[in-house]
């Protein structure tokens, strides 16, 4: 049977799916239309009211048809760019993520730089060297060492490693031991045998980018599993996680009031400029404009940098970013908009930065910035 749904007065997207297969987990529960979290992307659906309309062949030449052209398995990638069109999305990558971040560069240190590390920042006594990645989740489960702790694993299964989100493989070491975290070794248990070893974090890019490296590595049966497998640990992770954040998340840059100074310093240089007629009306409002808008964008970076350098103290209060590893902390802001799982930079900026420059009902920009959050 086929799934239908219009989303335009003359543009209907419809796929196959045969009952039994695994994209058929999105077409009826107890009577409802249940929406497969990978395949809404394709539909381009959502849960506000959507409907969709369920066809089944009878004839001969329509089956042959279904099978043939309309297959869901058949249409993983878009015709228009290449791209996949089943792909993870929100909950799915957030949960991807969280298990595949690390505050720290793990492709650039190897057994001798971790040691160190770990003895300077007093971490020496846990648990840290692993013969296999079988020893490493049971130290895991076991609750010896932390989803997000540094460790050096062997990886005899793997020829190549992923150091870089959108980067070329490179060839594992001869001793086939990595510096990774244990998030990672998880991942790499639904990865296809032949595939790379990602050592880095997994965004939604990243997603997409596994699922590109399966199909040529391993074909699209392999990418099916793997497609249903990214499904299963994202919302698991997510789940478990407990992801969620408040308003103290959103913490506003300590160089907010500085860069606020250092602008109407400017702002009032251009002021006495104009009104000693060294410009005119328009250079005028030209520059105020340019100075505002360059504050802004600093204010962003700032912002940006904060979150994700973010220090708390046990009890959750803000503590000074300084380079105190103990004290750090995952803001989930941060994570959520850095991963693509939801929000984007201008959305923090707005909540913990400045709003900035805002239109007339005409068009017209206003040279005054809001500067509130």
């Amino acid at each position: 049977m086929s799934l239908r749904r219009c989303s335009q007065w003359h543009h209907h997207t419809r796929l196959t799916v045969i009952p039994g297969d695994w994209m058929n987990k999105y077409v009826l529960f107890a009577g409802y239309g249940r929406g497969q979290a990978i395949a809404l992307k394709t539909f381009n659906a959502d849960f506000d009211g959507d409907q969709m309309a369920v066809h089944l062949p009878l004839s001969v030449e329509a089956q042959a048809e279904a099978h043939i052209l309309m297959l869901s398995t058949h249409n993983i990638f878009s015709p228009a760019n290449g791209s996949p069109v089943i792909s993870a999305s929100q909950d799915i990558v957030l949960g991807v993520y969280f298990i595949t971040f690390c505050f720290d560069d793990a492709s650039e240190l190897d057994d001798a730089k971790l040691k160190a590390m770990l003895e300077e920042r007093g971490e020496a006594d846990r648990p840290w060297r692993f013969k296999d990645r079988h020893e490493a989740i049971l130290a895991y489960e076991s609750g010896k060492i932390d989803i997000h702790d540094l460790i050096s694993v062997r990886m005899p299964e793997f020829n190549e490693v992923v150091t870089k989100e959108r980067g070329l493989p490179k060839a594992m070491p001869d001793h086939r031991r990595v510096v990774t975290t244990v998030g990672r070794v998880l991942f790499a248990d639904i990865v296809q045998p032949g595939m790379p070893f990602y050592n880095c974090a997994l965004g939604k890019k990243g997603c997409s980018r596994v699922i590109d490296d399966v199909y040529r590595y391993c074909g699209r049966p392999a990418t099916i599993n793997l497609l249903d497998d990214m499904k299963s640990i994202g919302f698991k992770q997510s789940t478990i996680a407990g992801l969620s954040f408040g308003v103290a998340d959103m913490r506003i840059p300590e160089e907010k009031k500085d860069l606020l100074d250092a602008a109407q310093k400017r702002v009032n240089r251009v002021e006495k400029n104009y009104d000693n007629g060294i410009i005119t009306e328009r250079e005028r409002y030209n520059q105020l404009l340019d100075l505002w808008s360059h504050c802004n964008e600093e204010l962003t970076k700032t912002l940006v940098e904060t979150l994700k350098q973010d220090r708390r103290n046990p009890d959750g209060t803000e503590a000074p970013i300084t380079e105190d590893v103990k004290s750090r902390y995952l803001n989930p802001v941060y994570m959520m908009a850095d991963s693509g799982a939801r929000g984007n930079i201008t959305q923090m900026k707005q909540l913990a930065g400045m709003r900035g420059l805002m239109a007339k009902p005409s068009g017209e920009i206003i040279e005054t910035p809001i500067r509130a959050n």
